[in-house]
């Protein structure tokens, strides 16, 4: 069975929860405004979009999904 794909939004979710972790983070630090956004920023979020793909298919849709196909086969 392939990977399944998450959906546009939850994605986009995945990114927007890692940068308010991140940046939550840096706020109870007390961390310098300029630390805010890292010149490695996009290693926060392609961690996110990997952890996306990653939890997808246990996550509700992902569980429809599968059943959807597992349906569909049936019937082939």
């Amino acid at each position: 069975m392939t990977k399944l794909r998450p959906s546009p939004v939850t994605v986009k979710h995945a990114i927007t929860e890692a940068v308010w972790e991140y940046t939550q983070k840096l706020s109870e630090a007390e961390a310098p405004k300029h630390e805010h956004f890292p010149t490695g920023w996009h290693r926060i979020v392609e961690k996110a979009i990997d952890k996306a793909y990653d939890n997808y298919q246990d996550s509700e849709m992902g569980k429809i999904e599968n059943e959807l196909e597992r349906l569909a086969n049936a019937f082939k």
